[in-house]
């Protein structure tokens, strides 16, 4: 029965809303709800509330940890087999520790389409599951960036 029921044009709405945070509520509460919201330097991910860090600071430690330059890390290497880990790690943890969205991560590493950014993270994910050296790598610079 409830799933015959229509949804009500407010509830239509509400899910339709695009590239804006959806506060269910009325006019005042959600003014309030997303004024409080706007004013956070934070953001609310699966681990909770974490701070926002700069995808400049994060691409600084990567080449801090690993000993390579910064530039090396928003250069791709070319070739087919060839990787740059720092480089995917990098991407990896703009995506969880910066607030950007894939396309703002890609204009900082020089990617024409955010896709790149998403098949390079997933290229990422399925060497950690071969490798635990970059997993615990990543748990490593994780854990210095966060406080």
């Amino acid at each position: 029965n409830y799933v015959d029921q229509e949804i009500d044009d407010e509830t239509n709405f509400f899910y339709q809303k695009k590239r804006r945070p959806s506060i269910w509520g009325d006019r005042h509460f959600a003014e309030r709800a997303f004024a409080k919201a706007s004013s956070w330097d934070q953001e609310v991910t699966n681990k909770g509330v974490v701070e926002v860090i700069s995808m400049q600071d994060i691409v600084s430690r990567v080449a801090q940890f690993f000993g390579c330059s910064e530039q090396s890390i928003y250069q791709a290497r070319r070739g087919r087999g060839s990787q740059n880990i720092p480089r995917w790690i990098a991407m990896k943890l703009c995506q969880d520790y910066s607030g950007q969205t894939l396309e703002g991560i890609g204009g900082l590493f020089g990617v024409g389409n955010y896709c790149t950014v998403s098949q390079t993270i997933a290229r990422l994910k399925r060497l950690v599951k071969e490798d635990k050296c970059v997993k615990d790598k990543i748990y490593t610079i994780s854990t210095d960036l966060t406080p």
